[in-house]
C-alpha cells in the first residue's frame, strides 16, 4: 500500500499592520458587550485578508507554489478599513466582517491570480474583508442587523507592504496560522 501524501491547507494573505489591528479589536470589543450576540471573535494575531485560498495541496507543490508568488511585483498596498457586514448561508447569520478597502487590494489578488492562473482557478467574486467573528447565535434578529447596519468603523487608514503564504492548521480551539513565506511589496525604483 503506498502511504498518502502529506496534505498542507494553504492560503495566501495580507496580515493588517498593528494601528489597523488596534481599530478591528475596538470594533469587536464593542460587538461583545452587545447583548444577545453569541460568537467566537477572531483573535487579534489571526487578523487578515485572504487573497486567495489553495485550500489542501500535497507538501510537494509547496515550493512551486511559493516560486510563482516570487513573480507578484507590486508596490506597497494603500487601503483602509470600511464598513462592517455579515455572511449568512441562505438564513442563519455566519460571519460579522470588516470590509478592507482600496484599489490596490483589488490589484493584489488579481496579481495572485495571475501568478497561480495555471493551476488554481481565478476567484469568481473576491469580497475584500477581515473576519472579525463567527456568529453562534443572535437574538432579535432584526434589531441586531439594525445594530450592524448603523455600526461606523472608526477612520484607519494604513499601507501594507508585504502579502504572505500562508499555512492554516484546523483545531478544536479555532485555527492556528503560519507564515510559510513572506513577499516584500516594493516601491518601484525612480529615475
Amino acid at each position: 500500500m503506498s502511504k498518502q501524501a502529506e496534505q498542507v491547507r494553504l492560503f495566501v494573505a495580507l496580515d493588517i499592520p498593528s494601528v489597523a489591528r488596534d481599530c478591528v479589536v475596538g470594533v469587536q470589543e464593542e460587538w461583545r458587550r452587545y447583548e444577545g450576540l453569541t460568537a467566537r471573535f477572531t483573535p487579534p494575531h489571526n487578523l487578515h485578508l485572504t487573497l486567495k485560498f489553495l485550500g489542501e495541496q500535497p507538501a510537494e507543490r509547496l515550493d512551486d507554489i511559493a516560486a510563482r508568488l516570487e513573480a507578484v511585483r507590486l508596490p506597497p498596498v494603500e487601503c483602509w478599513l470600511g464598513e462592517l457586514g455579515l455572511f449568512s448561508a441562505d438564513g442563519p447569520l455566519r460571519i460579522m466582517w470588516i470590509h478592507l478597502a482600496g484599489e490596490a487590494v483589488i490589484e493584489l489578488q488579481q496579481a495572485i491570480d495571475a501568478a497561480l492562473a495555471d493551476e488554481f482557478e481565478a476567484e469568481r467574486q473576491f469580497m475584500s474583508h477581515l473576519t472579525i467573528a463567527r456568529i453562534k447565535r443572535v437574538s432579535q434578529r432584526r434589531r441586531f442587523l439594525e445594530a450592524v447596519g448603523a455600526c461606523r468603523v472608526p477612520e484607519c487608514r494604513f499601507t501594507v507592504r508585504e502579502f504572505s503564504l500562508k499555512r492554516s492548521i484546523l483545531t478544536a480551539d479555532g485555527a492556528q496560522y503560519d507564515n510559510l513565506r513572506v513577499y516584500p511589496l516594493e516601491q518601484a525604483a525612480t529615475s
